[in-house]
């Protein structure tokens, strides 16, 4: 289980690298069901 550290910095690269829209439409693309809703972004971070 990754620690809260390591969490924070791969959502910051993926935010950094405009990643973040696109990770999640393909999950829910593929899964079926959204999953947008189970992580959230503070708004501090940005958007």
């Amino acid at each position: 289980m990754p620690d809260t550290k390591t969490i924070r910095l791969f959502r910051e690269h993926l935010m950094q690298a405009k990643a973040v829209e696109n990770l999640f439409a393909r999950l829910d693309k593929g899964a079926g069901t959204p999953l947008c809703g189970l992580i959230t972004i503070p708004k501090h971070l940005g958007r």
